[in-house]
């Protein structure tokens, strides 16, 4: 990991299930350039405290990944936006598309469908490590050419707005989906109230106004 700190690189999990909190991770791949060449490397077991110092140092190259609510779950990082996500980036060139790495690395990157070779026993803990570890390193590695053709496809105004607002909105409404979210009972009702009268007085004015039209049918109101 020191060789890579300074570096902009590519990171990629492959964990035996989908719950930190009672699963592990498998490997850690790691890609970045070297002049006309692309080096993705991997690590079995990976020791997460130093990988976690290594994204979150101040002195560091990029940190890019696919799908980076994924990742920061499993880091434990809520609230850590420099990291660029070539999901959330894409979303930006093409909503419409799929952003899933399989169609957008073979489509954007000059990938071959490389997964189809994989055996599919069910879970990650049972492959074969060495095929596991070349997985990794290959969805790295095109998650890296990736986020190159990215960089000419989005401009500056672009790339500062999915940093400044589209992360940290993405990374809270993971937090929320997690943790969820704590009510003021005593405040929610409240303002159930006071919406419920406003309510009240709003439909007596319309009632008022348009004596014949049934507010309260969708079919009425709709025409």
């Amino acid at each position: 990991l020191k060789d890579t700190l300074h570096r902009d690189c590519v990171f990629d999990f492959e964990t035996d299930g989908l719950v930190p909190k009672k699963d592990g991770v498998l490997l850690l791949s790691i890609a970045h350039r070297d002049g006309d060449r692309v080096i993705s490397k991997y690590f079995l077991k990976p020791n997460m405290r130093e990988f976690v110092k290594w994204v979150t140092a101040k002195k560091r190259g990029r940190r890019i990944c696919h799908n980076s609510k994924y990742e920061i779950t499993w880091m434990g990082l809520d609230g850590h936006t420099s990291i660029e996500d070539t999901m959330l980036r894409h979303w930006w060139i093409n909503e419409n598309e799929s952003n899933s790495l399989d169609h957008l690395s073979v489509r954007y990157a000059g990938a071959w469908p490389y997964w189809h070779d994989n055996p599919d026993p069910g879970t990650y803990a049972q492959w074969d490590q060495n095929l596991l570890g070349m997985y990794g390193a290959r969805d790295s590695a095109y998650t890296l050419l990736l986020h190159e053709w990215q960089e000419d496809h989005l401009t500056d105004a672009q790339k500062k707005f999915l940093v400044e607002v589209i992360s940290p909105m993405a990374l809270l409404l993971s937090k929320m989906e997690r943790n969820g979210v704590k009510v003021n009972l005593k405040k929610w009702r409240s303002y159930r109230v006071r919406l419920l009268r406003e309510s009240d007085e709003l439909n007596e004015q319309l009632l008022a106004e348009f004596p014949d039209v049934n507010w309260k049918s969708h079919k009425q109101v709709s025409h």
